[in-house]
C-alpha cells in the first residue's frame, strides 16, 4: 500500500454561540393601526431622547391621521446607554405594555414623552431606580394598575441563592428582548 502522510483532521470552524437571552420568541413592537394596513412604519424609539421625541409626536399626530386606515405603525423600544435612565423608563412602559396591551402602550408612551424632561441627567440626578418607578407607575394612572406596575418593578430578590442578586424584575426579559431585537436588525440608534 502507498505511503500516505498522517495529517491531524482539520477542525471545522463553528457558528459562535448567541451569548445573552435568544431572539425573541414574539414581535416585540407595539402595534397600532390596522394589521392588513398597506403601508407599516416601524420604528425604534428611545423614551429619553428628544429626536425620538419628535418622531413619535409627527407620527401619531400627523402621519397616521393624514393615513388613517392606511398605515400601521409600530413602535419598538430602542434603549441607549448613553442616557441611563433610559432602561429604567423602558421597563416601566414594558410594565404598561404587559398589564395593559398595545393601545395604552401608546397612551403611556404620549405621556412620557410629553414628560420627557422630567427623566433628562440633570432632573433624575439624585433619583433612585425605586423613585423613577414610583413617578412613572404615576404617570400610568388611568392606564392600569400603579400597584401591579410597581410590583413588576420591584427587583426580586431571592435571600436563598446568593448568585440571584442581580436577576432584575419581572421585565428584564422583555428588555434583554429589545436590545438583542435591535441589534439583530443593525439599529443602533434612535430615532430609525
Amino acid at each position: 500500500s502507498p505511503h500516505r502522510p498522517t495529517t491531524t483532521p482539520r477542525r471545522r470552524a463553528t457558528t459562535p454561540a448567541m451569548a445573552g437571552p435568544p431572539l425573541p420568541p414574539r414581535p416585540t413592537g407595539k402595534a397600532r393601526g390596522p394589521p392588513d394596513a398597506p403601508v407599516t412604519l416601524e420604528v425604534f424609539l428611545d423614551f429619553v431622547c428628544p429626536f425620538s421625541k419628535r418622531a413619535f409626536e409627527t407620527l401619531v399626530n400627523e402621519v397616521e391621521p393624514a393615513l388613517r386606515g392606511k398605515v400601521r405603525l409600530v413602535f419598538h423600544q430602542q434603549i441607549q446607554p448613553w442616557h441611563p435612565q433610559s432602561t429604567v423608563v423602558h421597563e416601566a412602559a414594558l410594565a404598561v405594555h404587559k398589564l395593559a396591551g398595545d393601545d395604552p402602550f401608546y397612551q403611556y408612551a404620549a405621556k412620557v414623552f410629553a414628560a420627557q424632561t422630567d427623566f433628562f441627567d440633570l432632573n433624575i440626578i439624585d433619583k433612585t431606580r425605586h423613585d423613577m418607578h414610583k413617578d412613572l407607575a404615576a404617570m400610568a394612572d388611568g392606564i392600569c394598575s400603579k400597584d401591579k406596575m410597581l410590583q413588576m418593578l420591584a427587583v426580586k430578590p431571592n435571600p436563598d441563592d446568593p448568585a440571584a442578586l442581580n436577576t432584575g424584575n419581572d421585565v428584564t426579559l422583555e428588555l434583554k428582548w429589545c436590545v438583542k431585537l435591535a441589534r439583530h436588525r443593525g439599529v443602533h440608534v434612535s430615532p430609525t
